[in-house]
């Protein structure tokens, strides 16, 4: 089976890389089995899988395993407690405070169980070695994080509750663009694709696709207030912002009216969902009303309300997609119609991380992916400290003849006549450098490096893959790789760029 993904995880350990592992959506969910398991048809209620039953104390803190006796790792080792906690069979879990949620959070993937000898690997070394896992699935070779990773079924595995009996390799394949991973489908190339642009699937049921969508046991999308921060201190702010949102125009504004509105904090595959849409019918007459019972008046001719010389401003921040800035700019829009004005703020991973840890926040449209800070990441786009390792990378080897040729014309520049006559003038040695030296030397290298160009961008494909980078070297290398003329012509068939 060959599938289309939006990325893969950065990190093939599900303790460190959630995605994937947490909702089913990726690769690495395959390489592992979990204590429990949830289907659409249980709603959302555990069912058995490596454990065969369960008891929970009164207090939901003490939660008591029972595992099958049948089930091993990859790397054949047995799974006995001891790999999870208890006696041979029985694994216990022990909080220090009640988590009556922990036993329907326990099929996610995070939780997902790993074998001894993964457990004795740095955090480092999971994410290059990988992990070893009791799942249906072991990994092919090593993980291209920017282009494909195969998975080959295990012989023996028989323990699943679902098992796909029928596939026996599954080949994934990174396609960031959503227009490019649904051709991939329609021409063959794929055999599914995961987030399907909302904009293709009406085409894609009228021509006979299989359009499967499910809600999943997890938080509603949504937004976080930071109350002891700006304006949200005021809880009439809050009201206000929740009586102005209209969650179907934001569905029909952002995903093509595609997708269920939020009625519950957790979404509807949450088995202690109830539907609380009664208390979130738009009504920004009520807004208006409650906005300025609580002081917050709008000025004759003026768009944003004010309160004692402060304007109602709402700074939002989100995690820098696609799906996010279209979601967050349907509710700026919504809410300037009451008077408030939404600023976005969009951030990258790792600084979205930073900013919600740090509560340096006033709103946030919540994201599950918190990345902690590193001085220097190996992987991914992490923020700044991620482009610290690739710029290296591509400078310095072009840096060093750049430099070069530099010197050497800096050395043939002396002897010009008109070095002599500044010198004769009175210029310093720094002015005569910098305004006549270096000025008639830089013709050369810019000439040079109008060639180099080429390379620098021939140079990011392998770059952005040994990095796991998202830019123009992967896009190239997927326009190729898919028969994608238009953007692949620019790179590959311009002429090599020259100066002078």
């Amino acid at each position: 089976m060959r599938a289309a993904i939006a990325l893969l995880p950065e990190c093939v350990d599900p303790q460190q890389d959630i995605y994937g592992y947490g909702f089913g959506l990726g690769p690495g969910r395959q390489l592992i089995d979990t204590l429990t398991f949830a289907s659409v048809a249980s709603g959302g209620a555990p069912e058995p899988w490596l454990a065969t039953a369960w008891t929970v104390d009164e207090a939901a803190q003490v939660f008591n395993f029972t595992l099958r006796d049948d089930v091993t790792f990859s790397n054949e080792e047995k799974l006995i407690a001891q790999a999870v906690a208890s006696d041979a069979r029985t694994v216990v879990i022990t909080f220090d405070h009640p988590r009556a949620d922990f036993l329907f959070r326990s099929w996610s993937g995070i939780p997902g169980i790993v074998a001894p000898q993964t457990l004795q690997k740095t955090a480092e070394q999971r994410c290059v070695d990988g992990i070893i896992g009791s799942g249906p699935f072991v990994q092919d070779g090593a993980v291209n994080f920017n282009s494909t990773v195969t998975f080959k079924r295990r012989e023996g595995y028989n323990w699943a509750p679902k098992g796909l009996d029928h596939v026996e390799t599954i080949e994934w394949t990174v396609i960031p663009e959503g227009t490019v991973r649904s051709g991939a489908l329609r021409s063959g190339q794929v055999d599914l694709i995961f987030q399907a642009s909302t904009k293709d699937v009406p085409s894609f049921n009228r021509e006979g696709f299989t359009v499967h969508t499910d809600t999943v046991n997890a938080l509603s999308v949504g937004f976080f207030a930071n109350t002891t921060r700006g304006n949200l201190v005021d809880p009439a702010v809050r009201r206000a912002i929740q009586l102005g949102i209209d969650r179907q125009k934001v569905i029909d504004y952002a995903f093509d009216g595609i997708g269920v509105p939020a009625r519950n904090l957790v979404a509807s595959g949450s088995p202690i969902y109830n539907d609380l849409g009664d208390l979130l019918v738009q009504d920004q007459a009520k807004a208006r009303e409650i906005l300025d019972a609580a002081g917050w008046t709008l000025p004759e001719g003026a768009k944003i309300r004010e309160k004692d010389g402060k304007s109602l401003e709402i700074e939002l921040t989100f995690r820098e997609n696609a799906y996010n800035l279209v979601t967050t700019e349907a509710v700026q829009q919504q809410l300037a119609q009451i008077g408030i004005q939404i600023t976005l703020r969009p951030r990258t991973g790792a600084d979205f991380a930073n900013v919600v840890n740090s509560k340096a926040y006033e709103l946030h449209r919540w994201s599950s992916e918190f990345w902690p800070p590193r001085m220097l990441s190996p992987r991914g786009n992490r923020g700044a400290s991620s482009l610290v390792l690739p710029a290296l990378v591509l400078a310095v080897p072009t840096a060093a003849t750049t430099v070069q040729l530099l010197v050497a014309s800096l050395r043939s520049t002396l002897d010009e006549p008109f070095i002599a006559m500044a010198r004769a003038k009175g210029g310093s040695r720094r002015y005569v450098l910098y305004i006549h030296e270096l000025r008639g030397s830089v013709f050369p290298v810019v000439t040079a490096l109008g060639v180099t160009a080429g390379t620098l961008i021939g140079g990011t494909v392998v770059l952005e893959t040994v990095f796991s980078r998202l830019g123009i070297g992967a896009v190239i290398m997927r326009a190729v790789s898919y028969q994608d003329t238009p953007s692949s012509w620019p790179s590959c068939c311009s002429p090599p760029a020259s100066l002078f």
